[in-house]
């Protein structure tokens, strides 16, 4: 029996693919991260038919990963890594990091083993990130005159990770209700059903609209097609 690996198999895809190989005779593995926070609702009519196992990039690693598995392949040290730092960085045009130069951002590590490539010192942007597997504390207290740097984007949000105890992301009561708020806000949003105004029924764009503004719209559109039409003579 062909078997089938498949990484994130409680998303959507992921479930829908696991059933359409299962329905062509595959044994489907289906790999979850090692979380408490699982939904697992898309596949809960399969999950009996699955073999699920948990991992994590901790696991093996990632990018560290490969170069180790590159050096031990028989790549050159330094040709491995330039692959997966410098030639990385410069075809997504990321010109400002990837090496060391002036100018550059201060994004190093520290390893000892080069056969084994055991990271021991993350840098990042000039501060310690990680050190010796572990990530630093984020309840670094800043001091007069410290530089902090504010990544920005224009999509993105809070990961459910955060909510996790055992992590130790967030710290306050009041934090956790806010990014618990941003996800349910987020829920309300995809439950919503998508409704198309025409044109010539004098509607605008619905973008950017609040969701008060959507509901009224909504319900007028709704009282119009109701309305029984004006025969004429």
């Amino acid at each position: 029996m062909p078997t089938a690996l498949i990484t994130g198999i409680t998303g959507q895809d992921g479930s829908y693919l696991a059933e359409f190989l299962l329905a062509k005779g595959y044994k489907v593995v289906g790999m979850t991260r090692r979380t408490t926070l699982q939904d697992w609702a898309l596949i809960q009519h399969i999950q009996n038919e699955l073999t699920i196992v948990q991992a994590d990039l901790l696991d093996q690693g990632s990018v560290d990963y490969l170069v180790r598995s590159a050096v031990q392949g028989g790549v050159d040290l330094v040709t491995a890594i330039r692959m997966a730092t410098l030639n990385t960085a410069e075809w997504f045009r990321m010109y400002d990091r990837g090496g060391i130069r002036p100018g550059n951002r201060a994004d190093m590590i520290v390893f000892d083993d080069p056969q084994q490539f055991d990271v021991r010192l993350v840098i990042r942007g000039g501060q310690i990130a990680a050190e010796n597997g572990k990530i630093v504390p984020l309840h670094y207290e800043l001091k007069s005159g410290d530089i902090v740097e504010i990544l920005t984007a224009k999509q993105g949000g809070p990961s459910r990770d955060w909510l996790n105890p055992h992590l130790n992301y967030v710290a306050t009561q009041k934090a956790r209700q806010k990014i618990r708020q941003w996800f349910r806000r987020q829920q309300r949003e995809q439950d919503r059903p998508d409704v198309v105004i025409g044109e010539a029924q004098g509607h605008q764009d619905p973008v950017g609209e609040s969701a008060q503004d959507q509901a009224k719209r909504l319900a007028c559109a709704i009282a119009a097609i109701r309305q029984p039409a004006q025969q004429t003579p």
